[in-house]
């Protein structure tokens, strides 16, 4: 049997195909435990807002719902952290993206290759990298 082809020597057409630019993070995840303890931290300030313009400081609450909130602050900052490495993954991979596809049409030394794709991406992005890769494989010809 032989031996597969490394991901790297592969034609951008087939690492789309096999989800290769795709980020394999769970966005609404990340999304949705920001949204959650943001909600909490934002409960709480309410509350301790109201405790002290009624007169109540600090010691008018547990604790232990001190030390909760301190902690949900940790998992905040740790969520927000999430989202940034997300971020950084997907940046990463709409570069190396940028990089093959140019790469693969010859044009990856041409000072209009960052605008042909500019426009394949504004054109193409909401269907997926492949209609990406179509509609640039039709507009790198005016660039050749």
């Amino acid at each position: 049997m032989p031996e597969p082809i490394p991901m790297s020597e592969r034609g951008v057409y087939e690492k789309i195909q096999s989800d290769y630019y795709t980020n394999k993070g769970d966005y609404s995840k990340i999304h949705k435990d920001i949204d959650e303890k943001k909600a909490l931290l934002t409960a709480f300030a309410s509350y301790y807002v109201a405790a002290e313009q009624a007169g109540f400081g600090a010691d008018a609450f547990a604790p232990g719902i001190v030390q909760k909130v301190h902690e949900e602050l940790k998992n905040y900052d740790v969520a927000k952290q999430a989202l940034k490495d997300y971020n950084k993954e997907d940046n990463r991979l709409h570069a190396l993206f940028r990089e093959d596809i140019a790469k693969e049409f010859g044009v990856q030394d041409n000072p209009k290759k960052d605008k042909v794709f500019n426009m394949a991406y504004d054109r193409g992005h909401s269907s997926g990298h492949e209609e990406v890769y179509n509609v640039y494989s039709d507009l790198v010809e005016l660039i050749k």
